[in-house]
């Protein structure tokens, strides 16, 4: 298809018309199409053409795809009328796309009322870039490359005053640049829009924590490939970051957001804090299933600060428990910006706020000193238990012996009597010459707090590393990623929460569907566990009950309140246990 579709283009008499753009204002003059005087205002002189065929009127996209690409040819421009502007730009679209070049709308001729009566569509290469900004030279990014390159292929139509309905004038063809395949001329910017319905579906999907590489992978697939998805994945993340953009601030919304869930839950606690600047410094909040949850599992609680997966890197702080399925549960949270002691003072009274003032029975923590220091005030009574891996972690980088750190975990978690532990600690010590190591000075006047000889009969729920905040932070990071902004991570946490809680209801029904299988020697004692224990918690208690039953008592002593046995393992390394029993 080449050439120049026009008659002869008569000099502009009409004063009256007012311009859009820079053109040269020519259009076509016939008798046939004439422009008197009426609701469109100025007289001017119109266009026509001869057409030997009939025309054909196109109302709509259907009507447009209907014209046959493969037969179609210039001269059947003329027989072609639409009825409207806006179709007449579809058709000149369409048919660039399966051209192989896009459009961009160019000059427009309106009357005194800003009625359009011309306008033209040109190849989106037609002009020159202007040579603006910064010396290439001094540029920090890459220049684009220039698309346009002064290309004249251009499509002109006119308005029939009397039908109505609009006709090309001016159809040139000739590009001064190669068009591009089908399947390149899909990656033009004027050919990747995004459908409503696309639109509707990436946000569903951003706000129910989906990543946005894997919504492109879903539409990819949905759409029977990536080349049919319609747009490449830079417009999607365009898409989204445009999503995120309110006018609000972005912790503005994230409060609001909080706030609005107590209109739902009237046991919601919500409260901030704000520095100087008026920028928000701390946030803490829990609903109300978790204040209910700590009211009857609050005895222990393990306190965490290490996740930073947000867009500020500010640290997420998570108070967090077990249930009666040894499930970890979520008792309260925070963000804060900065780890000060001040800070976790601040965090840990509006837990006991939030918690009617009940204190924890332990508080297992990593031990940061600022989160020492602001336990020790607002937790006098709790029981400070030192996270055992953390602890661990410290000591190969602390003492450097990979032989000693067998003897040190024995020293941690053995269970044994306060003298057996200072005999092997001194043993340690002799044996690998750490008596000048401050490290282990340190941890030796903090065993109260790390020890398992010191803090039996301490109640711990079995807990003795903050892993299952790691854990729960595995967990988080399938909802959050790095770059997610501070209402975004709010939200997603709360879906987490809520993923969390299902498990609960999932574990109730392992525990009342169905009997487990005696296992034990004591039979009744087993049984009446299975019924008064959960699942979860009657497999710790017959590991337990096993190992009772390997027990034998040696010898008793009678006294005035109860009796003194004294326990030994069958077959043990002789090794014995005194159990006091009170009658009442």
């Amino acid at each position: 298809m080449e050439g120049e579709l026009s008659c002869e283009n008569p000099e502009v008499t009409n004063l009256d018309l007012e311009t859009d753009d820079v053109s040269d204002g020519s259009y076509m003059s016939s008798p046939e199409h004439d422009s008197n005087s009426n609701e469109y205002g100025s007289e001017h002189d119109a266009g026509s053409y001869t057409a030997e065929e009939d025309t054909v009127v196109i109302r709509d996209m259907a009507d447009i795809k209907k014209i046959s690409v493969e037969n179609f040819h210039l001269t059947d421009i003329s027989k072609y009328e639409f009825a409207s502007l806006d179709v007449a730009y579809k058709f000149y679209c369409w048919f660039a796309k399966m051209s192989g070049f896009s459009v961009r709308k160019g000059h427009v001729i309106r009357n005194r009322e800003r009625h359009v009566l011309q306008q033209t569509f040109l190849c989106s290469r037609e002009g020159f870039r202007h040579s603006q900004g910064l010396n290439p030279e001094d540029r920090q990014r890459q220049q684009k490359n220039t698309t346009r390159c002064g290309c004249m292929a251009k499509c002109r139509v006119h308005i029939d005053i009397r039908s109505r309905r609009w006709y090309v004038t001016v159809f040139e063809f000739e590009h001064n640049h190669e068009l591009l395949n089908g399947t390149m001329c899909g990656f033009l910017p004027a050919y990747r829009k995004m459908a409503q319905g696309d639109i509707d579906e990436i946000e569903r999907n951003r706000t129910a924590g989906i990543r946005p590489y894997q919504v492109y992978r879903s539409m990819a697939n949905a759409s029977g490939g990536f080349h049919k998805v319609g747009f490449v994945k830079k417009d999607l993340y365009n898409q989204v970051g445009k999503q995120r953009k309110e006018v609000y601030s972005d912790t503005c919304r994230a409060v609001r957001y909080l706030r609005d869930l107590s209109t739902k839950d009237p046991l919601m606690f919500v409260t901030h804090s704000i520095d100087l600047e008026r920028r928000l410094e701390r946030l803490f909040w829990c609903d109300g299933e978790s204040r209910k949850n700590y009211e009857i599992f609050g005895d222990v609680v393990a306190f965490d600060a290490t996740y930073r997966k947000n867009k500020y890197n500010c640290p997420f702080v998570v108070f967090s428990g077990v249930n009666h399925h040894n499930q970890t549960i979520v008792f309260a949270t925070g963000i804060v910006t900065r780890e000060t002691e001040e800070t976790y003072v601040w965090l840990l009274e509006q837990f006991l706020t939030a918690m009617n003032g009940k204190h924890p029975l332990s508080v297992i923590t990593d031990g940061d000193l600022a989160m020492r220091n602001a336990i020790r005030r607002v937790f006098p009574t709790s029981h400070h238990r030192l996270c055992a891996w953390h602890l661990l972690r410290n000591a190969s980088s602390n003492i450097g012996i990979p032989e000693c750190m067998s003897h040190l975990k024995r020293c941690m978690l053995g269970d044994m009597e306060v003298e057996k532990f200072e005999n092997l600690w001194s043993e340690m010590v002799e044996k690998f010459r750490l008596q000048d190591n401050n490290w282990v000075k340190d941890m030796y006047e903090k065993r109260k707090m790390w020890a398992t000889a010191h803090i039996r009969g301490s109640f711990f729920a079995g807990i003795r590393t903050t892993s299952r905040c790691e854990a729960l932070h595995i967990h988080i990071g399938q909802f959050l990623h790095s770059r997610i902004n501070m209402t975004d991570f709010v939200q997603q946490f709360h879906r987490c929460l809520t993923f969390f809680r299902f498990r609960e209801i999932e574990a109730d029904f392992q525990s009342n569907y169905g009997e487990p299988v005696l296992q034990t020697s004591m039979r009744s004692i087993e049984k009446s566990a299975a019924k008064q224990f959960t699942k979860e918690i009657f497999l710790l208690f017959r590991s337990i009950l096993k190992n009772a039953v390997l027990l034998r008592i040696t010898g008793s002593v009678e006294l005035s309140m109860g009796y003194i046995f004294n326990v030994s393992k069958y077959c043990g390394d002789g090794s014995e246990w005194y159990v006091i029993t009170v009658v009442s």
